[in-house]
């Protein structure tokens, strides 16, 4: 199959909300390519020539660097030979992903002047992850102007996979960088633009928290620099649950190492953690962990609110409960059914137990 007609299929699967292009979420800039449903890296659509041995230890060495084993890594990616142009593109995308990881960004810079006149050889997500990579390693070196140059050209290649997480990732980075330089405006203006384009997904997937995880991080940054303090907790906290749940350790890490930074800070607290599950009233998720599942109460205002109500107090009686979301008196006789029957909606969107009433009274654990 010619590159052409590789890159033709690949831009199909990423514009379809169905079918989301993701990357590995590690950091805010720079990520691995895979597909959510098999959480299978895209580079294998574009190197559908290379040889099985090829593609399961490129497949071995992303994940030991998602994993953080940098050293391991290195170790497999010596073993790889590259047989054409796109295969040591993305050996070099690799590379510098460990360089990444070893804050070695001087080096990321060395391979991207390397490779920069070559990188029409990859696929279009694969240029934009090169791009990325090259945009943080000039950010962290104080270039400011040329970290913007490969963004926005990273940015261009993204309206072509409106749904692929490497899309949020682009504007995420932009976010981070124009907050950090003052520029408030332009950094509102593309945080709206991520927001917007997460109200248009349809299907709430480990893809979607994905794309979610990136633009809790681009809100973090953008509160931080813009001395909004609650907000950039509310975001961290949200962040640190998405993190565990998709099991990203350099995730956690980085959000509980931000948390610690704002310290002596009260705060209303707006992400609630149970025995077993997570609530994120203003992302609209239930994060289940043992075993994992997750439910998003997008449109679906009344059990919001109640699930909401639940959470703020250790435990509501009949009458109240029923008295906050309805806005009337509750009458045993006549209204019975109906709290049983909103009781027993809410209890299938939380795990097993989670939802308990007894003696007149309702409670979450």
């Amino acid at each position: 199959m010619s590159i052409e007609k590789n890159l033709n299929a690949e831009k199909q699967l990423s514009s379809k909300p169905t079918s989301t292009t993701t990357l590995d979420d590690h950091s805010v800039a720079a990520m691995f390519l895979r597909d959510f449903r098999g959480r299978t890296d895209v580079a294998t659509i574009t190197l559908s020539q290379s040889s099985k041995n090829f593609s399961s230890t490129l497949e071995k060495v992303r994940n030991l660097i998602t994993t953080g084993y940098s050293m391991a890594a290195q170790t497999e990616l010596e073993k790889l030979v590259p047989s054409n142009e796109a295969e040591r593109f993305e050996l070099a995308i690799a590379q510098m992903k460990i360089y990444e990881l070893q804050r070695n960004f001087v080096a990321i810079t060395r391979i991207g002047q390397k490779f920069f006149e070559n990188k029409h050889h990859a696929s279009l997500v694969s240029q934009m992850t090169f791009l990325q990579l090259l945009a943080q390693a000039e950010h962290m070196q104080e270039r400011h102007d040329r970290a913007l140059v490969f963004l926005n050209e990273a940015k261009d290649i993204s309206t072509l996979y409106p749904h692929a997480l490497s899309a949020s990732q682009v504007r995420a980075f932009l976010v981070k960088i124009y907050s950090e330089l003052g520029k408030h405006r332009e950094a509102q203006h593309e945080l709206g633009i991520l927001r917007s384009s997460l109200r248009g997904s349809t299907i709430i997937n480990g893809a979607y928290l994905d794309r979610l995880y990136a633009v809790l991080r681009a809100q973090y940054h953008f509160y931080k620099n813009t001395q909004q303090v609650d907000g950039a907790v509310s975001s961290l906290l949200s962040g640190l649950e998405l993190a565990k749940w998709l099991e990203y350790t350099h995730c956690i890490a980085q959000c509980n190492a931000d948390l610690k930074a704002i310290n002596n800070h009260d705060f209303e607290l707006k992400v609630y953690r149970f025995e077993n599950w997570s609530y994120l009233p203003e992302e609209d998720l239930i994060l289940a962990f043992n075993p994992r599942d997750l439910h998003s109460l997008r449109d679906k205002d009344l059990m919001k609110t109640t699930i909401s109500l639940l959470a703020k107090h250790q435990s509501l009686s009949n009458e109240e409960l029923f008295h906050r979301v309805s806005g009337r008196e509750y009458r045993k006789d006549s209204d019975d059914n109906y709290l049983r029957s909103l009781l027993s909606k809410v209890r299938k969107l939380l795990p097993d137990g989670a939802l308990s009433y007894a003696n007149g009274r309702v409670w979450m654990k």
